[in-house]
């Protein structure tokens, strides 16, 4: 997309985009009756590049997205040095990532990650609901559930060797922990210091199953004085 979309739907009519295999919506599309059932990654992705602006979704269901047959890896929502707000919208059931921000600005608010909980070959992490390198986003009043990854912060570096700051916004966000011991979980990996801020967010469910981290996991190296806000534990 090197343009701008305004995809603004209501809580009664909501906008979906979805697998064609998916008879849950549209009905069955690619009439064949039961024969197929919708998967994570049936589609790939909406890609917003540096031309694009502005763009905004309301009320909108993303699911069973995010393959990664074309990019290096998957994200149903890709933003590339660009600008989004997303509100009141649902991400579920999708490859890799659910929304991917590459050093932009973005508002991310009332919304729901159900289950991105599959990778694809080329990654060592699980999927993950949002996953921010750089950039300026702020992420919240958001629902996690059943996710690899929560949040995944971390610096951007782009071809010439620029660090650019993750200054994120992670506020009054709800993980609430999968009772699955088999799926392993964590609720945020801050991978810098440089620029991320915590306040509000809290755990549900947190009942100590193996694989479940329900805690800021610290992945990075501290080079300087740093000072960490109260909020969920921090894991180091």
């Amino acid at each position: 997309v090197d343009g701008t979309i305004k995809a603004i739907g209501t809580d009664a009519d909501k906008i979906i985009f979805t697998s064609f295999k998916d008879d849950e919506y549209g009905g069955d599309t690619n009439e064949d009756g039961s024969s197929s059932t919708p998967n994570d990654g049936d589609w790939q992705t909406i890609n917003f590049t540096k031309n694009s602006s502005d763009s905004e979704f309301q009320y909108t269901l993303f699911r069973y997205g995010g393959t990664h047959s074309v990019l290096p890896s998957g994200a149903v929502i890709k933003v590339d040095n660009s600008s989004i707000s997303i509100k009141n919208s649902v991400f579920e059931k999708n490859f890799d990532r659910g929304l991917y921000l590459i050093n932009s600005k973005a508002i991310i608010d009332s919304n729901y990650f159900l289950s991105q909980n599959k990778s694809d070959i080329w990654s060592s992490l699980a999927g993950r609901a949002i996953d921010v390198s750089g950039g300026a986003a702020i992420i919240t009043n958001n629902y996690f559930y059943d996710n690899g990854y929560g949040i995944l912060l971390s610096e951007w570096l782009d071809s010439s060797g620029n660090i650019f700051a993750c200054q994120a916004e992670v506020q009054n966000n709800t993980f609430e922990i999968n009772d699955n011991p088999s799926v392993f979980e964590y609720s945020v990996v801050l991978n810098t210091f440089n620029g991320p801020s915590f306040s509000g967010n809290k755990i549900l469910n947190n009942n100590g199953l193996p694989g479940s981290l329900a805690a800021i996991l610290v992945s990075a190296d501290i080079k300087k004085d740093t000072i960490l806000e109260p909020d969920m534990p921090y894991l180091f």
